[in-house]
């Protein structure tokens, strides 16, 4: 069965020539950072070394169909010796000459590639910038435009961004002028960002990692369908294992879930490791949102979301569509951070 060849914009972002896993597996990689200029610029060229390779293979293919008929005569006329010889001597013919018509033509064509290459250097036209290769889509125009904003509101508040929601609500987010703002901005994008949670946590590749994305899927089903109540119980369990799941090393862990220091990571858009930057933007919110509560020292429930309120203290204070939204932020947020990220930076902060 022949497969479908494909254009180079489907070519390069599912990783071959023609429609097949091996591509898709690459498409994620790829997607983030080859923009439509780049694209571009790989679609000419392939248009035009297809069209040559095709047109000087085509005497090759035309003279083996010939060759193969005058083999098969000799073979019933002269005996197989005569046949071999003159099967011998039309390859030699035929492939030499037309083989290295070809060599020639992927030579020009790759000092053409050269050429165009050279364009990526060229950061403002393309806009390849290097955070396209650390950081997720959703973050990537905003890190380059506004880091210190960007990691200003991952240390103040409990409120995933990593990976999702949209680009549009994390400005939306970062341009509020006050934490009830931001709380706002959650009701009113909600939609979006429960489409853009489901959207992430159904990939394969998340899925295919971590089983548990199943349960955030089914916490969602849950909020459309107004069971918000349940949804945030749901979700906050999850994250639990989670971060027990990520963080296997008990001391480390309680890093995380119970803060000793107000500030857990100091960290600045000059940081030369992303690594680190990544962590930060992933795990900072998390640990906001484990921030000291204790209901036997007689702690009012916050009504922002508050991991140990929501499993110490259940009451309407503390459950609510808000903070619904806002779990399951931080659990889809941390997922897309942990398919991504290497296996050794999935966890504490260093």
């Amino acid at each position: 069965m022949t497969e479908e060849p494909v254009t180079v914009s489907e070519g390069l972002l599912s990783g071959s020539g023609t429609r097949g896993d091996g591509g898709r597996i690459f498409a994620g990689f790829s997607k983030p950072f080859i923009d439509s200029a780049a694209l571009n610029i790989f679609e000419s060229l392939q248009i035009t070394f297809g069209t040559q390779l095709s047109d000087t293979l085509k005497p090759l293919v035309k003279g083996i169909s010939g060759s193969s008929l005058r083999v098969t005569e000799s073979l019933l006329s002269s005996g197989l010796p005569q046949a071999v010889s003159l099967f011998g001597q039309n390859t030699n013919d035929l492939i030499g000459p037309t083989i290295l018509r070809a060599f020639e033509g992927i030579t020009e064509q790759f000092t053409r590639l050269n050429e165009h290459l050279s364009k990526f250097y060229d950061l403002e036209k393309i806009k390849l910038w290097p955070q396209q290769f650390f950081f997720p889509e959703n973050l990537i125009e905003v890190y380059s435009e506004a880091p210190e904003d960007l990691l200003h509101f991952v240390r103040s508040e409990a409120i995933g961004i990593f990976g999702t929601p949209r680009a549009s609500v994390v400005l939306r987010l970062l341009r509020a002028e006050s934490h009830s703002e931001r709380r706002r901005v959650l009701n009113s994008c909600q939609k979006q960002i429960v489409m853009d949670c489901r959207g992430q946590l159904s990939s394969g590749r998340i899925r295919s990692a971590f089983p548990e994305a199943a349960f955030l899927l089914e916490a969602i089903d849950a909020i459309e369908d107004g069971h918000a109540t349940a949804a945030q119980a749901l979700l906050t369990v999850t994250l639990d294992s989670l971060i027990r799941k990520l963080i296997t090393d008990k001391s480390e862990r309680g890093e995380i879930t119970n803060q000793k220091e107000n500030i857990l990571l100091s960290v600045d858009e000059s940081a030369e490791d992303e690594n680190v930057i990544r962590q930060a933007l992933a795990w900072l919110p998390i640990w906001n949102a484990h921030a000291p509560f204790y209901l036997w020292k007689g702690d009012e429930v916050p009504r922002d979301f508050s991991r140990h309120a929501t499993v110490h203290a259940v009451g309407k204070r503390q459950y609510s569509k808000r903070n619904c939204i806002q779990v399951l932020l931080l659990v889809s947020s941390l997922l897309v951070y942990a398919s991504t990220a290497q296996k050794e930076y999935w966890g504490i902060l260093d």
